[in-house]
């Protein structure tokens, strides 16, 4: 009798690690996707060097690290709502990062599309409760700055900036909430509403090239990896 607790014990252990390895695999794939989306949105060659250096400090990439230039560095999506409040977007996980625990306020709101791979989206809101109309701006700019662009309904979760933490030790970008809300953005719904944007969208011939091969070297290294872990995820038991 006595082996058949151990034998029971040792299978419960078994379970535990298999769990706690499917969570890191399935946390490793939203990283690597959250990787491909910043690419796939890059438009400036700060933005695409941002990227590069997140790959090689991950260990996905196996190269020197570029050299950082300060008065290059990649800058947020900027945009005014109709009533003034400034809402900014993150365009790679190290800049999700910076602006969510460095350049928000406690008091400012933090949306992302919920479980999918999407920017950081801060609504500045000076301590004043947003309209309506804004937070949905604010929900359908976050839906447009993630893998759900074009899908009919995203579901996009809005906190305030204090719920948000980032566990230690955790991958860029990842980070932990609470006492969320929803806010449904539908495609076509505020499509008459208006808002500013500061920058170009212009993309120049030399940002296409750098961005085609880092895609290369990140397909290269990462699909078959990205593949072995979504199957292990899904499939171990």
């Amino acid at each position: 009798m006595q082996a058949y607790y151990k034998k029971y014990d040792k299978l419960k252990r078994a379970q535990k690690l298999l769990a706690v390895q499917q969570d890191a695999c399935r946390a490793n794939i939203r990283h690597l996707e959250s990787i491909e989306a910043s690419l796939d949105s890059s438009t400036r060659l700060a933005e695409i060097a941002e990227i590069q250096e997140e790959l090689i400090a991950s260990g996905y990439l196996h190269e020197k690290m570029p050299k950082k230039n300060k008065d290059r560095r990649a800058q947020p999506f900027s945009f005014t709502a109709p009533d003034g409040m400034t809402i900014l977007v993150g365009k790679n996980n190290m800049q999700n990062d910076a602006l969510t625990f460095r350049t928000a306020a406690p008091t400012d709101l933090w949306l992302h599309v919920r479980d999918i791979p999407g920017s950081h989206v801060i609504l500045r809101t000076g301590g004043e409760a947003p309209s309506e109309e804004t937070l949905h701006l604010a929900a359908q700019i976050a839906a447009h700055f993630s893998k759900a662009r074009g899908s009919s309904t995203v579901p996009v979760d809005y906190t305030a900036i204090r719920f948000v933490k980032k566990p230690s030790g955790s991958v860029p970008g990842f980070v932990r909430f609470t006492h969320e809300k929803n806010a449904l953005r539908h495609r076509g719904r505020g499509g008459s509403r208006t808002y500013s944007r500061t920058g170009s969208n212009r993309i120049t011939k030399e940002v296409l090239i750098k961005r085609r091969r880092l895609v290369q070297s990140f397909s290269l290294r990462t699909r078959p990896l990205l593949f072995s872990m979504k199957f292990y995820a899904n499939n171990s038991t």
